[in-house]
């Protein structure tokens, strides 16, 4: 009975194959002194798809980037922020 519970599962286990649209998305952040900060990063397969960071150092201001690439090229870039000191 084991054995024909065994082969069951084993016949019905899949591993999921890549797919070319397959993205895989990294976060963190970390707080330093008075800054805390954030980041995004997207893969597309195994290349560069986005990203992003949010900076806050309270006092002193903040700032917030964003990135973007068509293939291996940067295509886009942005920043914004406010130094309040």
């Amino acid at each position: 009975m084991v054995s024909l519970l065994a082969a069951t599962l084993i016949g019905c286990s899949s591993t999921p194959s890549p797919s070319l649209n397959q993205f895989s998305n990294y976060t963190g952040g970390q707080t330093l002194g008075d800054a805390t900060s954030f980041y995004w990063y997207t893969e597309k397969l195994t290349r560069p798809y986005s990203a992003a960071d949010y900076v806050n150092m309270n006092d002193y201001g903040w700032y917030q980037s964003n990135y973007r690439w068509e293939g291996d090229t940067l295509r886009e870039s942005c920043a914004k922020g406010c130094k309040t000191r």
